[in-house]
């Protein structure tokens, strides 16, 4: 795996399905469940959004 290339790993790590597992099993008694489950989300949409976005603008083609 080339060093420049290490960043977008951490950028487009694959959190989001562990969170929405973990949202998911919080009890609908808790008061701020519908805001924590859009919070979660917000973050599903948005980062492969920036993501994408940063590839397109980002020269990833050196190595090292």
């Amino acid at each position: 795996m080339p060093v420049a290339w290490q960043h977008v790993l951490n950028l487009g790590g694959l959190k989001g399905a562990l969170s929405v597992a973990l949202i998911l099993m919080i009890p609908n008694e808790y008061a701020y469940r519908h805001a924590a489950l859009g919070m979660c989300l917000f973050t599903l949409v948005f980062n492969p959004v920036v993501l994408h976005a940063y590839l397109k603008k980002a020269d990833l083609n050196e190595i090292g």
